[in-house]
Formats: structure tokens, sequence, C-alpha cells
């Protein structure tokens, strides 16, 4: 629960004595997370949502200019957002950015006048990739920004913060709710912050991937193998799952081997017509569905489970 400040601003809320805390103390990566560890912010992108003269001029994607820089194009209704490297950057990464150096980044980087006609919006974004050490100290409980920040490649930041909040709300509301001890509590960090530090290693593995040291581009090579990779039906599921944050695995229970196990379940067909499928059952079920397999142990379960159905 959020409630908004006149200036915008979110605040964490309280609930039973638990307090927990999000993008407030690290908000677009300004701040480190609380007794982090890490690398800080070692260069300042900038970003703007533009309308260009000619839109067709930079169509969506990369486009590589001379000296190793390069603009990314997302083209969006009516206006287009850009993201390339300052060549100036001020001492002050926060600093705003002024609309007539934003062109001026957006023409060296691509080589050529790429003439903005109106300026929607103006940003810069840092690099900096830091994880606090611990995500749950006594009844404070950090998640999404405030317990990892790192760079934005990927746009993986939502779905991080996502199964934080999916794999703490149930929880923190067994407990509030005095349904469960608060140690439950514990299997948040030990989870969560797993899978912070590999979000941390792909995303900075992506921006250093990314960056090009003028004319001098060692890593081309690298970016042609992952490339390769990407393009392979034996390795492109988990580069994906990899890189989109969505691969994550929890130790399960007894380690019962299924690969399935700890993991996002896949959409599979459901019965033997195939007529249905596990996502459409989902879609229509208000609470989520259990899935059983039909022998004497599940018919008993079934039962027990009926009433809160």
């Amino acid at each position: 629960r959020w409630r908004r400040t006149a200036r915008t601003a979110r605040q964490p809320c309280a609930a039973g004595g638990w307090s927990a805390a999000t993008a407030a103390a690290a908000r677009c990566g300004r701040r480190p997370p609380p007794a982090s560890r890490g690398r800080p912010r070692a260069r300042s992108p900038c970003s703007g949502d533009v309308v260009l003269t000619d839109p067709s001029a930079v169509p969506f994607g990369p486009h590589a200019g001379p000296g190793g820089r390069s603009v990314f194009a997302i083209p969006r209704p009516g206006h287009v957002r850009l993201l390339t490297e300052d060549p100036a950057p001020p001492a002050d990464p926060h600093e705003p950015v002024a609309p007539d150096s934003f062109q001026r980044a957006i023409d060296a980087a691509l080589g050529h006048r790429a003439e903005i006609t109106e300026v929607l919006w103006l940003t810069r974004f840092g690099d900096a990739a830091r994880l606090a050490e611990r995500f749950r100290t006594g009844r404070v409980l950090l998640a999404g920004d405030a317990a990892h920040i790192h760079p934005p490649a990927g746009a993986v930041g939502v779905n991080a913060a996502i199964d934080d909040a999916v794999n703490l709300g149930w929880k923190l509301a067994l407990v509030v709710r005095g349904l469960a001890p608060d140690t439950l509590l514990d299997s948040y960090h030990d989870e969560r912050h797993a899978a912070g530090e590999r979000l941390l290693r792909n995303t900075r593995a992506q921006a250093v991937l990314a960056r090009a040291e003028g004319d001098d581009d060692r890593l081309a090579p690298v970016r042609d193998l992952l490339a390769e990779l990407a393009g392979s039906g034996d390795t492109a599921g988990p580069l994906a799952e990899a890189i989109t944050a969505v691969g994550t695995r929890y130790p399960a229970s007894g380690d019962p081997g299924h690969p399935w196990a700890g993991r996002m379940v896949p959409d599979v067909p459901l019965g033997r017509d195939g007529g249905d499928s596990l996502t459409a059952l989902l879609t229509r079920s208000a609470g989520g569905a259990l899935l059983l397999d039909g022998t004497a142990g599940a018919r008993a379960l079934s039962a027990a489970v009926r009433p809160w159905a």
C-alpha cells in the first residue's frame, strides 16, 4: 500500500507494525540501498521523449554512429524515446538535461542531424549496481529499487520488483494475521537476495556488452557469440529467462528433482483433449489454482482444500 504526497513521491506505509519500503530511497538509482555493496555510478547516459521532424530517420532499435557511440530508439504514439551517451557529461550527474545538449548528443552519436522539433521529457540515468546486504532487518523490509539498483539493460526492473512483492506479500500477510511465525520472512531475504545477485550480474554484463570503446570494439566477438546462442533452440530459452529475470528458481523442499520445482510453471495444456490451458484457467480464477494429479492422496487433498475454493 502506498500513499501519494503533494510531491508525488512514494512513501512507505506500515501494516501491523511492519514497514516495507521500495523506490522511496533509491528512485532512479540516485541513492544506493542502505548497507549495500556493489559498484557506484560510472556513467550518466541520457534519455528523452521527443518529436522528430522526420520520425522515419531514427526507427526502432540501435543505431551505431562514428566513434563507437550509438542511439537506441523506441517509437511511441506521436513521439519517440531516444537513449544515448552524453559526450560531455556534467560534473553533477543529477544536473537536468538541456534540450540543446540532448540534440547535440543525438547528432554526435548518429553522425548526422536528426532534428528534434519538440521535447516532452528529458532525464539522466546511471549504471550503478548495488544490492542491499539484508532485505529484512527486524520489522523493516526492502523490495524493488530500495533493495537493488542496477543498469536499465533489458528493462527488467519491474519484473524483479513484482517478484519481490509476490514473494513478500503472502508471507507478510500470514505473519501480520498471526497465521505464521515471523521467521517465515527470513525466507524472503534468502530467496530474493540470491535473485538480486543474479539480476545485478546479468544487467551489468549487458551494460558492458553494450559499451564500445571508440573504434576498438573488443567486445564485438562476445556480442556475436551471444547473438548466435540467442538464435539457437537449445540456448535461447535459458538466455531469455536470464535476461528478463524470470528464470528464478527457489530451493524446493525435499529436492523432488522435477525440472519445474521452485520455478514459474509454464503454460501447459490441461486434460487429454487439450481444450484448456493453465493460463486460461488462471485467467478465469480469482485467486489461483491447485493442480492435482488424480491419485488417492491428491483426492484427499482436493477434499481438504475444497472449502477454500
